[in-house]
């Protein structure tokens, strides 16, 4: 059987245009989160480095389970992109 006829290709399309900005709001928030994450650890750092804040156990041990939190669902957010 051969498909000539092209009645659905506006549908495919417009599917394959959501899905490239379905991608592309992945890829984005991706970005902002390695932002978001690089900003806080540089901040940290300095503000340790200046002697302005001594980040405690547990405060270090949230900073650092949110980050792992937050590169974990970059992770899942680009698996479910097919990236």
């Amino acid at each position: 059987m051969r498909i000539s006829h092209l009645a659905y290709g506006s549908e495919i399309a417009q599917a394959m245009l959501r899905r490239q900005q379905a991608n592309a709001v992945v890829a984005a928030r991706s970005r902002i989160v390695e932002g978001a994450d690089g900003m806080v650890e540089m901040a940290v750092e300095r503000l340790s480095e200046r002697g302005i804040v001594r980040a405690t156990r547990g405060q270090n041990r949230t900073i650092r389970e949110w980050r792992v939190a937050h590169a974990s669902r970059l992770r899942v957010d680009q698996r479910h992109s097919g990236r």
